[in-house]
């Protein structure tokens, strides 16, 4: 019990993103020639393509497409990316390997375990996403899955910017769009890594050119989203002015997104293997062993379910960021400490594209 609830309550996992540099995965197979495949139901769509299952043990490497891109041809006719299991474990909640794998953190969804060091093989596959929104030509999509893995933000270390009359406010380094090192509060999602990933090597690995054109420009919202008026107005306009809007192409959801247009239950994003792989704390079957019978059925829905990062500012001064659970609930992610989106989570996609 105490191993599903740390589960759900704690998006800390073990690895850092992977997948730098340009178009690994564009047009790799012939499928990505089409610009998106919707569903006949009219719910989802197909677009683009991102290394997703790992490869079955019934499935051999017959050829390499690329060794350079790590791309490799299967016995089943799909491609490859051959990826090397390289964790830091000093992100995780445990802090060692014994300990995360006793804890089932490092399963995929066919049930078998990795570990440090292993070479493994993912399906490149399309991406499944839902449609949210319509409004004319532009359509609001959001990833079905967990797409990868990252930390928030990685830790450079503490810049206090000084005391104010209300509250001592802690301040992060981090590293702007250009990599140079500035001052920010850690939590600001406009220079978090997330938004780095999904607007560098992702944009440019996961679509092909004509894809990436139909992609739209958005302004999202990154303030802190106030449920209770317990600042006033001066310190209010302080805090606010950490938390900008800006212009992006692919994002994560905010919570109230979030609320908009999902249930609870529909919160439930399944962690890819890939992900997992990377960092993405998933909830598996083995951590209901111990449950009555009644929790177990209960809890059964929660199953390949993953936690990941959203855009929710939770707090200014200890820098925390929310995330969903493996059981559809919002939550804090972090641990206080150390710097607090230091931490690995999931990351699932939005954005915008004209249909």
């Amino acid at each position: 019990m105490k191993k599903l609830l740390c589960i759900i309550c704690v998006g800390i996992v073990f690895s850092c993103l992977v997948l730098c540099g340009g178009c690994l995965f564009k047009k790799a197979n012939a499928s990505q020639d089409s610009i998106y495949e919707k569903t006949a139901d009219g719910k989802y769509i197909y677009f683009g393509e991102y290394p997703q299952t790992v490869k079955s043990s019934n499935v051999k490497i017959v050829d390499t497409i690329s060794k350079e891109k790590g791309l490799y041809k299967g016995s089943d006719g799909a491609t490859y990316y051959k990826f090397t299991i390289n964790t830091n474990f000093e992100k995780t909640l445990y802090g060692n390997e014994d300990e995360f794998a006793m804890n089932n953190y490092n399963k995929f969804a066919d049930g078998t375990s990795f570990y440090q060091g292993d070479t493994l093989y993912f399906k490149l596959e399309k991406i499944k996403w839902r449609i949210v929104k319509q409004e004319g030509k532009k359509t609001f999509i959001v990833c079905d899955n967990i797409i990868n893995a990252s930390d928030f933000q990685t830790y450079y270390g503490l810049y206090t910017e000084g005391v104010i009359d209300w509250k001592t406010v802690s301040i992060y380094y981090a590293l702007d769009a250009e990599g140079k090192k500035q001052k920010y509060i850690a939590n600001y999602y406009r220079y978090s890594n997330i938004e780095k990933f999904l607007n560098n090597s992702f944009y440019n690995q996961a679509f092909n050119s004509k894809q990436r054109q139909i992609i739209l420009k958005s302004t999202i919202d990154c303030s802190m989203e106030w449920r209770d008026n317990y600042l006033g107005i001066d310190e209010r306009e302080y805090v606010e002015g950490h938390y900008q809007d800006y212009s992006t192409s692919i994002f994560s959801l905010s919570e109230i997104e979030l609320e908009t247009y999902f249930s609870t239950d529909q919160n439930l994003w399944k962690a890819s293997d890939f992900s997992v792989a990377n960092g993405c704390t998933a909830i598996r079957e083995s951590f209901t062993e111990d449950l009555p019978e009644e929790e177990r059925d209960e809890y059964s829905k929660y199953i390949d379910s993953g936690v990941f990062w959203t855009r929710k500012v939770y707090n200014y001064t200890n820098t925390l960021n929310g995330g969903i659970g493996g059981n559809g609930q919002m939550q804090v992610l972090g641990v206080v400490e150390r710097c607090p989106v230091d931490i690995i989570s999931g990351i699932v996609p939005a954005m915008y594209i004209k249909l």
